[in-house]
């Protein structure tokens, strides 16, 4: 029984968690990480696990599991405390749009981490993620930063899946909402990606015209 204060205790399960991973056992690593906690303590374990699967193992796939597991439970969670206790409700939700945009981002091809390799299936798994994050972060009202961030995310993510009419739409969005809240910096950015996804726009239409 893994035992001491709750901080050691989620590393110590994580770690165990992380053992399943080398049989590819979505069902024992969910189980560990839900054992013997409050929600907000295992919607923790879930984003370190999602995290240690991309930066300890490189393991994308079984990231993007990890991910949308603790996802789930993070929302089944809010379900569930809504009614009493609002304020968990959306502590929760707001760890499950931290977990799907995390993943969502490690999924984006464009960092070229060292040892990390990104896959087609990946990519639209990813995209799952950040239009569910984007989600939440409306449904939260978190504000023009965030709402710019996640479509940011998701075009950037339609650019990469080589969807450059979904690009544009996100990446137009990602510039207003930015720009709606005086995030100058981030404006300019998101429209550099547009220029991009304009550019890759004109290209494909030239090989298909």
């Amino acid at each position: 029984m893994v035992q001491g204060n709750s901080e050691t205790v989620s590393k110590q399960l994580v770690s165990q968690a992380l053992g399943h991973a080398d049989s590819n056992d979505l069902a024992a690593m969910q189980s560990v990480l839900e054992a013997d906690a409050d929600a907000a303590e295992v919607a923790q374990r879930y984003a370190d696990m999602a995290q240690a699967l991309y930066r300890e193992r490189k393991n994308v796939t079984q990231m993007l599991a990890v991910a949308k597991a603790g996802v789930a439970y993070c929302l089944k969670a809010a379900e569930g405390a809504a009614a009493e206790d609002p304020a968990a409700a959306a502590a929760l939700k707001t760890k499950a749009k931290v977990i799907a945009y995390n993943a969502a981002a490690n999924s984006w091809p464009g960092w070229g981490d060292e040892g990390i390799v990104i896959e087609p299936l990946h990519i639209e798994e990813a995209s799952g993620l950040a239009a569910r994050s984007l989600e939440l972060v409306e449904d939260l009202k978190l504000g023009h930063r965030q709402v710019g961030t996640s479509e940011w995310l998701v075009g950037a993510l339609h650019l990469a899946a080589g969807r450059s009419n979904d690009a544009i739409a996100a990446l137009t969005r990602a510039h207003d909402a930015y720009a709606g809240g005086g995030e100058h910096t981030s404006a300019l950015l998101a429209l550099g990606y547009l220029a991009l996804a304009r550019s890759r726009q004109c290209t494909q239409e030239r090989y298909r015209a």
